[in-house]
């Protein structure tokens, strides 16, 4: 359940290994679900198109999607999650133990594999009820951990394994909260501890209070937190460097459930705002969350707003 090393240790090598500029841009994985791609699964789902066919349409929309971030500017790219109807389902079909209702890609930058966590894909599933929560939350670690040792074979460096659902998972009784965060967390670390410390084990959760659940967080040792943080006004962040946390944190800059697009000022104020608790060379620039809902224009200008932020802190900080 241990990383080899400290996160202090593992920083120092992950920065010289795989170096990115300060204030590095990232997305949180998913961009728009278009009418073209529901329509595509669709018809595959009803065997009016085939697998093959299928296939590549789903590669040439991944290519798109790289095809954008790289002319955004994006440091870290993600390959947009056009092939997944939803982040618990996409990996539920590819394990044994799970049923169902019946009715490589190349760029010039970085590539983050993209995994939901154990606890997220118990949460959002109805579970067989004879054996403990707890030993289906490990089953499913230790297959997703098989998926993370094979992505940094596979040469990926920086793997997001997603919690969304660890404080919803929170029993209703706070006398019973220790024991559920003991195996919570315990799975996560099982997922993501076999990996070198030159890996980055990134991962996100959505609109939390993580007040109640902090210290979990920090025992979760992940090398990159992303979180919402627009909606806040700065209160997760107070919480952040007031406990002490020295893991590397994205806290979103803009919120991905609205259709408005903030403009870089805004944007770089609410930044600046983040450099009174994080320490410059610790944060990441991210939207809230992943931009499934939302359509390409309004994601092209909120993203083209957000690198011009980056770029601007870096000059700053020359």
């Amino acid at each position: 359940l241990r990383r080899r090393n400290v996160f202090p240790t593992r920083q120092a090598k992950q920065h010289e290994a795989n170096p990115l500029p300060a204030f590095p841009t990232t997305t949180i994985g998913s961009f728009p679900q278009t009418k073209e791609i529901r329509l595509a699964r669709a018809k595959f789902t009803k065997g009016e198109i085939d697998a093959a066919t299928y296939h590549d349409f789903i590669k040439k929309e991944i290519a798109f999607c790289v095809k954008e971030q790289e002319e955004l500017k994006i440091d870290v790219l993600v390959h947009g999650e056009a092939e997944r109807n939803d982040m618990v389902a996409y990996f539920g079909e590819r394990l044994e133990g799970y049923i169902f209702s019946e009715n490589g890609w190349i760029a010039s930058k970085p590539m983050k594999g993209m995994l939901t966590g154990p606890v997220t894909c118990l949460q959002w599933s109805f579970v067989r009820d004879d054996i403990p929560r707890s030993v289906v939350c490990t089953q499913l670690a230790l297959a997703i951990r098989d998926e993370v040792v094979d992505l940094e074979k596979a040469g990926i460096v920086h793997i997001q394994v997603d919690e969304p659902a660890i404080r919803e998972g929170l029993p209703l009784r706070s006398v019973d909260f220790d024991f559920y965060l003991q195996w919570a967390v315990d799975a996560f670390l099982l997922s993501t501890t076999g990996v070198n410390d030159t890996t980055i084990i990134h991962t996100h959760m959505c609109y939390s209070d993580f007040q109640d659940i902090f210290q979990a967080i920090v025992r979760m040792d992940a090398d990159v937190l992303t979180i919402e943080n627009s909606k806040s006004d700065m209160r997760i962040l107070s919480a952040f460097s007031t406990h002490g946390y020295n893991a590397e944190i994205g806290p979103g800059v803009f919120d991905i459930h609205s259709p408005r697009v903030p403009s870089t000022q805004e944007m770089k104020e609410r930044a600046d705002a983040m450099l009174k608790y994080i320490p410059s060379r610790n944060l990441w620039i991210n939207p809230d969350c992943g931009l499934k809902t939302r359509g390409w224009k309004e994601v092209r200008e909120s993203l083209t707003n957000m690198v011009a932020v980056a770029e601007a802190l870096r000059a700053a900080s020359a």
